[in-house]
């Protein structure tokens, strides 16, 4: 029989549930489709994720772009961890999206780098999905949930929830 205990139960809810109830909260405060009257839209993304329970830490600087219901990023992220040492990575994803005042996006995406402590290669897939919210034209927020799978030995799969700025820029 499996037992949950009440403080795991809290700890769970205030780990992933809150970071998305804030992301409905800002959804509901922008009133205007971020799509309206363009078809492309491209962003520097820069995110910083929570510690996990494995205790990873990732932080990234990168490009997110949309275009109508479609959603892409690529970024470079640097993954801290005690206990598997810090890792340089490629993050490459896309993804599906629909607007309704915020940006929702479900997608999958897969990492590749190298960990210079453990003297080896990084590789790793992932589902994604999160919420992109504008406060106006040039700058937003994007929260984003990501599980990645196979990435260390021991680790089977790990969440990683990010926080992270928008800031447009125009392609020419």
């Amino acid at each position: 029989m499996l037992i949950i205990s009440y403080n795991h139960l809290n700890l769970h809810f205030f780990k992933v549930f809150i970071p998305f109830l804030l992301a409905i909260l800002i959804m509901v405060s922008t009133h205007q489709p971020l799509l309206a009257s363009e078809t492309e839209v491209d962003f520097w993304r820069f995110e910083r994720s929570q510690l996990t329970t494995q205790g990873l830490r990732s932080s990234s600087v990168g490009g997110l772009g949309m275009d109508k219901d479609k959603v892409g990023h690529m970024d470079l992220s640097y993954l801290e961890s005690g206990t598997h040492g810090n890792a340089v990575l490629i993050d490459l994803g896309a993804g599906i999206s629909k607007s309704i005042g915020a940006t929702f996006f479900v997608g999958a995406g897969f990492v590749f780098g190298y960990n210079s402590e453990l003297k080896k290669s990084v590789f790793s897939y992932y589902p994604e999905t999160g919420i992109i919210a504008l406060f106006q034209e040039q700058i937003g927020l994007v929260l984003s949930a990501k599980r990645f799978i196979g990435l260390y030995d021991g680790v089977r799969s790990e969440n990683i929830i990010s926080l992270g700025l928008l800031m447009r820029y125009e392609v020419k």
